[in-house]
């Protein structure tokens, strides 16, 4: 296997050559992306709902499909454009894949499906990316690993929001960056061209997905780390500007200039965009805040373990590793420096430079491992206790995994079908077997490192399942279908003092948002409409009126109500009513 050099005077080699070639990489890297695509596909159908900011996306591609209009999203009938439409094109072409009829609901499999092949693509691309950064097939195959067991993929893998989508395309552009730094010297022109155009083409639809904010911020940053590692002269090489402006006018332009002359400009631009991130306004007179820098790392459990490691690790390396390695960490530290002044204080916007870390982690990691082996060299008691280690994690994720699944809560969680866990147990003994019989000191921590994989795999998953609030997205779900059924489809619905997105959807009508101070007129207008609110509107006394439909909650206060004759209770609500719409 290529381990990390100090230097690196030949030329690029291929990614093929670096992840296929070698026999023992070659198994591992296959480990990963299969363990990647079961993780990536279990749990994102109907056993576990949608939650409301996934709802937006899927009931935006219902309605953007059902009106044939694929320029402007709508959802409940008002424009939506709070996100550039990529995700929703991908979610309608899932759903008509899978569906007999554009009329039919978009479930909850076809909503997740983009995201899901997306954090497939993002373990490839991190393995690709450790490959080429660092020459070494070993550092690419365990950067993967520590992707695919990482929080940040485990979340959004199985979300339907654009988070994934936007952390492929982002890392792709990255990837080709950092090829092009490598070869910009010593490939052809043709090539040079090639990876700059590719780069580009992968910024370009970054921001179809999601935005401008995180691509701006990483040509930044790999602006800045080259005048870190005094290689100024190759930021107009490496960025090649004008490449990457035709690429972006070419692909990008079309839909904001169709959308700009639906809506009004200024407003769209300001709103919709700068507005998400605190407002362009107030973007300046921001504090620097510690946000970003302590929720950040958040996103890699469970490894945090190896981050100052590899905080020191560009430092410790010489020559074009050393350099690769800064520039790594200035893409890393530019985006989180630049978001610290702003209001949005949202982990998951660094999602997509988590290959970068990933990157950095195992490179530290398989150096440290190295060193370590030299001073282990020989010890056969050593070796027999890697084999040990390995049986003694198919044995904690075997248990961990039976006993989440045995759980009142765990009963509900698609993510631990006992198929999906079952497979992964059976895996792991083979590859507890092989780390027992292959005396290969580099196979055999490798094997081990996947074996600790399956392990956090487990574990990680139930964790977040439980933290998904699955039971409340249940009883969602239940109340919506039970509405849809008990009101006529021509019955105008309000929504007032509760978030309505899941309901709309999975009722599968729209509900109008209206303020407590407009209820009683809109009321007037309408006298036989339906009011949905939350019972403590009725407990506060912010709302009277008939209970036709109720959900059955737990938590009272929080349930879901229908209400017939209802009229706006205490005129003068407090500012800090918890029920008050903005």
């Amino acid at each position: 296997m290529t381990d990390i050099t100090d230097d690196t005077p030949t030329p690029l080699r291929t990614v093929r050559a670096i992840l296929w070639e070698p026999r023992g990489v070659r198994i591992f890297a296959f480990f990963v992306t299969v363990m990647t695509s079961v993780m990536a596909f279990a749990g994102i159908g109907s056993s576990v709902p949608l939650e409301s900011h996934e709802v937006f996306v899927a009931r935006t591609a219902m309605e953007m499909s059902r009106r044939g209009d694929y320029v402007v999203p709508y959802f409940n009938d008002e424009p939506r454009l709070k996100k550039p439409p990529l995700n929703y094109w991908l979610v309608i072409a899932a759903h008509r894949a899978f569906s007999d009829s554009e009329d039919d609901f978009v479930t909850e499999f076809q909503a997740r499906l983009p995201s899901a092949l997306a954090g497939i693509g993002l373990v490839i691309a991190t393995m690709a990316l450790g490959a080429v950064a660092f020459q070494s097939g070993r550092v690419g195959v365990t950067a993967g690993a520590l992707v695919m067991t990482s929080r940040g993929f485990l979340t959004y893998a199985h979300s339907a929001r654009p988070e994934m989508l936007y952390s492929l395309f982002c890392s792709l552009g990255i990837l080709a960056f950092i090829a092009l730094y490598r070869v910009r010297n010593s490939a052809s022109r043709g090539r040079r061209f090639a990876l700059g155009a590719a780069a580009w083409l992968s910024i370009a639809v970054a921001l179809l997905a999601k935005g401008p904010f995180l691509p701006v911020f990483i040509l930044i940053g790999l602006a800045f780390g080259l005048l870190l590692v005094r290689r100024g002269r190759a930021i107009i090489p490496v960025l090649r500007p004008i490449t990457g402006l035709v690429i972006i006018l070419m692909v990008v332009l079309p839909w904001y200039w169709l959308v700009v002359q639906r809506q009004d400009a200024l407003e769209f631009w300001r709103g919709e965009m700068f507005g998400r991130m605190g407002g362009s306004d107030q973007w300046w007179y921001q504090p620097l805040s510690l946000y970003y820098l302590r929720k950040t790392p958040l996103l890699l459990l469970p490894w945090l373990v190896l981050i100052p490691g590899a905080i020191v690790l560009p430092w410790r390396l010489r020559g074009q590793a050393g350099r690769v390695a800064k520039l790594l960490l200035c893409l890393i530290a530019t985006p989180m420096v630049i978001l610290s002044f702003s209001k949005g204080s949202s982990w998951y916007y660094m999602l997509p430079l988590v290959p970068c870390m990933a990157v950095l982690l195992a490179a530290y990691g398989v150096r440290a491992f190295d060193r370590l082996e030299r001073i282990v060299t020989g010890c056969d008691v050593v070796k027999r206790v890697i084999g040990v280690h390995a049986v003694v994690f198919i044995i904690i994720a075997a248990v961990a995994i039976v006993g989440i699944l045995l759980s009142q809560r765990g009963a509900h969680l698609g993510a631990v079908a006992v198929t999906v866990w079952t497979a992964f147990i059976l895996l792991g003994i083979v590859l507890a077997l092989l780390a027992w019989t292959r005396p290969s000191t580099h196979n055999r921590p490798a094997i081990v490192l996947l074996i600790a994989c399956l392990f956090f795999v487990g574990v990680a998953a139930q964790g977040s399942g439980i933290a998904w609030r699955v039971d409340r997205r249940l009883a969602d779900r239940t109340f919506a279908r039970q509405l849809a059924e008990a009101v006529e489809e021509n019955r105008l619905l309000f929504g007032i003092g509760c978030e309505i997105a899941t309901i709309v959807h999975y009722a599968n009508r729209p509900i109008e948002r209206v303020s407590r101070r407009h209820l009683a007129a809109r009321l007037s207008e309408t006298p036989d409409a339906l009011v949905l609110t939350k019972r403590r509107a009725i407990t506060s006394g912010i709302l009277t009126g008939d209970i036709t439909l109720e959900q059955p909650m737990a938590d009272a206060d929080d349930a879901f109500l229908l209400l017939r004759n209802a009229q706006p209770g205490d005129p003068s609500p407090s500012p800090t009513d918890p029920t008050a719409n903005p």
